[in-house]
């Protein structure tokens, strides 16, 4: 991760980093996002270094999509069901307290044929399960 923490040190010396919503009127501004698919400890210790900089920027957690893999740190498909791990909600939380924004990068699509439900069905799933834990969702994409 030294290849990371290089980049970052250079980044700061010729811009404002922010995450993905803050401070769009300011030039020279750099906006860094992180596509969490697979390993989130990488992403964790991302976080921690961005917050050593006093970086801000948006964490995209990724849901498993059931075909090419039936759990991840986000959750966990039993019984044709799609469970969250509840780690994900402590997980979330540690982003936004080291400073940096959640966002949620699906595979809705694929996880909703996989099951057979529709995609905004899980997508209302997934949001009212941050809600309820006071957790902001800021920005979706698609994977």
């Amino acid at each position: 991760m030294s290849y990371f923490k290089d980049l970052l040190s250079n980044f700061i010396k010729d811009y404002n980093i922010n995450s993905y919503n803050k401070n769009k009127n300011i030039n020279s501004t750099l906006e860094i996002s992180h596509d969490c698919d697979w390993h989130i400890d990488n992403s964790l210790f991302m976080a921690s270094l961005e917050n050593k900089y006093d970086i801000k920027s948006t964490y995209y957690l990724l849901n498993p999509d059931g075909f090419t893999k039936s759990h991840n740190y986000f959750g966990y498909i039993e019984n044709k069901k799609f469970l969250i791990d509840e780690k994900l909600f402590d997980i979330a939380k540690n982003l936004l307290d080291l400073g940096h924004e959640v966002g949620f990068h699906n595979d809705l699509i694929t996880l909703g044929l996989f099951l057979k439900k529709q995609p905004g069905e899980l997508l209302d799933f997934i949001l009212n399960e941050f809600t309820k834990r006071n957790i902001n969702i800021t920005n979706i994409k698609s994977h």
